[in-house]
């Protein structure tokens, strides 16, 4: 059973079109049909990515300047895993339905993987660099 947040709940209602009362019935059963399996992972995916921004938020509160830099690398950096996600997906389950499932928990494994790395950073160099070394991997 996966854990929602009201902001990744609200997220997910705003990607999807689903309301939040939908979403709530597929993510509190993640394992009781495919359907819900995968807005559980996309949930997964949607608090990491919401985990990341507040991260760097945080780190850099005071430096604007940096952090400016930062987020704009972040969107850069989420994009190009969420194509090589894609790309991974695609390669394993075709264009069957399991394809998005995979591409969101590959997206969020790589977002965790990225938040971890992040926690243990403080300053916008070691950040910058960070992102840089897992830009595309």
């Amino acid at each position: 059973q996966a854990y929602a947040s009201d902001a990744s709940l609200q997220e997910l209602s705003i990607r999807s079109g689903l309301s939040r009362d939908q979403l709530q019935e597929f993510v509190s059963a993640c394992d009781s049909n495919q359907l819900s399996m995968y807005f559980c992972a996309w949930n997964s995916e949607i608090a990491s990515e919401q985990e990341l921004n507040q991260v760097v938020t945080d780190k850099l509160r005071n430096r604007p300047k940096c952090q400016s830099a930062v987020t704009a690398l972040s969107k850069q950096w989420l994009s190009a895993e969420s194509k090589r996600c894609e790309k991974a997906s695609k390669q394993e389950w075709g264009d069957g339905s399991m394809q998005p499932t995979a591409h969101a928990t590959c997206l969020d494994s790589a977002v965790r993987e990225i938040v971890a790395a992040l926690k243990n950073q403080n300053n916008c160099k070691q950040i910058q660099q960070n992102f840089s070394k897992k830009k595309f991997r």
